[in-house]
């Protein structure tokens, strides 16, 4: 699986080095470099991201255009800051990891497959109808049915 990313990082230095990063994972397409929230916002609103990777100054406004926005797919988001005070909000912002910088490529690396495996999870969910819940497991859809005492229960495959 690949992801489509984008950096968003006002020091040419950091982005320089996540781009090294990008560069040096299979599973990332980087899409754009921008240095203002501005430009990435701009970009996010005709171009469909799968992953954000950014930095935390003044950049939580960029995740705020996707509650003004509610028909933009919400892309996962990789914080790589040197305020480590940042943290808490930034899993606010649901956040899939924080990484202190500078980043090393094994700490990037763990953040990237944890993206990755959301991602997965995300495109086997199928549908949920209020009742049940469909998810593709190997080739087959396999139904569960959702209880308040035994959580979920499965129903069928086919």
């Amino acid at each position: 699986m690949t992801l489509n990313c984008i950096i968003v990082d006002d020091n040419s230095t950091q982005r320089l080095d996540t781009l090294r990063l990008i560069n040096s994972h299979s599973s990332l397409n980087l899409l754009g470099k921008f240095t203002s929230t501005f430009e990435a916002k701009k970009f996010l609103l005709t171009h469909p991201v799968d992953l954000i990777i950014m930095d935390t100054l003044d950049q939580f406004k960029l995740l705020e255009c996707f509650n003004e926005n509610p028909d933009l797919n919400v892309p996962y988001v990789i914080i790589i800051s040197e305020d480590e005070s940042q943290a808490f909000k930034a899993f606010e912002f649901n956040a899939i990891d924080f990484l202190a910088k500078p980043a090393s490529k094994d700490r990037f690396n763990k953040a990237v497959s944890k993206t990755v495996l959301q991602a997965k999870m995300k495109e086997n969910f199928q549908d949920y109808d209020g009742d049940h819940i469909f998810v593709r497991a190997t080739s087959k859809n396999v139904k569960y049915t959702l209880t308040r005492s035994s959580g979920l229960k499965l129903l069928e495959t086919t």
